[in-house]
């Protein structure tokens, strides 16, 4: 890494420091307070937990209730799997699949749709609650789920019930303006979504999301997806930090 925003500290007055560059060669700027990161697996906690534990409280998603049972029923035929299973990383499905070599189409809707067929003929690897396996397939489920459930698409949610609430215009999902870090220094994961070619390309794009699956989706997941500043990353944990 570069160079990182770092803060610690009591939430009421919280330290903060920065050092480094954005990047090693062609992004090799100084890093600044406001800079936007990719959050990527943070979601989980920060957007996805969140209004997971929101739509409880609103009486919109039973973490005890099957997914047989619940709204996405039609694509999900995994007997005994709850939402409380997802979040707990204990659904028994696997850590990974490489959704975003799914075919590439320009509608938002059928992509989700492509996504949602692929988790469908994936198999759990163990009963639900037997094994705890970090999963992005369980939060990518959940962010279908909640989507689903509130009727709504999952960055609007995000900035409904938390970021505008919150007075945090600076966290969100496929950010268009701001000093953004690149998610990678070189030329790995570049070129088209789903481009197999991609790698020799050119890099990932500045504010495009680098999980493949988040990426594939336009940048909008319940596992990856969002941008932000680390002052706006500490004030949201600091609302985990003052309920626990």
């Amino acid at each position: 890494f570069p160079g990182a925003v770092a803060m610690w500290g009591h939430p009421s007055s919280p330290q903060i420091t920065v050092r480094g560059l954005r990047g090693l060669s062609r992004n090799a700027l100084p890093v600044s307070v406001d800079l936007l990161y990719d959050l990527a697996s943070l979601t989980k906690v920060l957007v996805t937990s969140s209004l997971a534990m929101i739509a409880v409280t609103k009486d919109r998603l039973d973490l005890n209730q099957p997914l047989t049972e619940g709204p996405l029923s039609e694509f999900l035929p995994w007997k005994g799997i709850t939402a409380e299973h997802l979040l707990a990383h204990q659904s028994g499905l696997p850590a990974w699949r490489a959704f975003h070599r799914l075919p590439v189409v320009a509608d938002k809707i059928e992509r989700r749709n492509q996504v949602l067929s692929a988790l469908s003929s994936v198999s759990p690897e163990t009963p639900p609650g037997r094994k705890t396996i970090y999963s992005d397939l369980n939060f990518l489920t959940l962010g279908f789920l909640l989507e689903e459930v509130f009727g709504e698409k999952l960055d609007a949610l995000f900035r409904r019930e938390i970021a505008d609430p919150l007075n945090l215009p600076r966290l969100g999902y496929r950010p268009l303006c701001g000093h953004l870090a690149p998610t990678e220094d070189g030329f790995r994961w570049g070129g088209p979504i789903g481009d197999s070619t991609g790698g020799s390309r050119g890099p990932v794009p500045l504010g495009r999301a680098h999980v493949h699956h988040a990426a594939f989706l336009i940048s909008v997941a319940g596992a990856a997806g969002p941008f932000g500043v680390a002052e706006s990353v500490w004030a949201l944990a600091c609302q985990w930090s003052l309920a626990l």
